[in-house]
């Protein structure tokens, strides 16, 4: 065989080694895929992870939120501030959203709100994807952009229009409804 051929076939024998080394037994593919992205992850420096493609499109298009939270799982801890910059202990202040009929209980963190609370499981169908659909560092605005450029959006990781999906006017045309 040609030197081209056996190295695919080691190549070959490595992937499959490497699979099986994390499924272990009863494991499901799903907790070795986590398995898997959690070993990536930690493989990883910040600058590198930074640039990993998963962060990109096409890739970020077709990301699963397993692959997302084995670098970013702390964004789904529930925990506030418990006390502001300013000295306004969290326990004495109401958070606008604790004010809507939708929310209840102690004040929430904003990705926990999102994806976890009560609320959102119930009616709503959120994964990282829906509100982070790629960020590309290169494409970050350093100044404002004029009005005619709105490729940019300003060193923000989500681009505010996402939140006017759900959060904007009253979407009665997406719903149907007469004007």
């Amino acid at each position: 065989m040609s030197r081209q051929k056996n190295l695919i076939l080691l190549l070959g024998i490595v992937c499959i080694v490497v699979v099986f080394a994390f499924l272990r037994p009863g494991e499901t593919r799903r907790e070795a895929a986590q398995s898997l992205a959690a070993a990536h992850a930690a493989a990883l420096d910040y600058e590198r992870a930074r640039w990993d493609p998963l962060h990109f499109r096409p890739a970020i298009d077709s990301a699963r939120d397993e692959q997302c939270l084995a670098c970013h799982q702390e964004v789904l801890e529930n925990s506030v501030r418990p006390e502001s910059p300013a000295g306004v202990k969290a326990a004495n202040a109401l958070a606008w959203y604790q004010t809507l009929d939708t929310y209840t209980g102690e004040q929430g963190a904003f990705h926990w709100r999102h994806l976890k609370s009560d609320y959102s499981t119930q009616v709503m169908r959120m994964r990282c994807t829906t509100c982070h659909q790629g960020s590309n560092p290169r494409d970050r605005a350093v100044n404002p952009p004029d009005a005619n450029d709105t490729a940019h959006v300003l060193r923000k990781n989500v681009n505010p229009d996402i939140c006017l999906m759900c959060h904007g006017k009253f979407p009665a045309d997406s719903m149907g409804l007469p004007p």
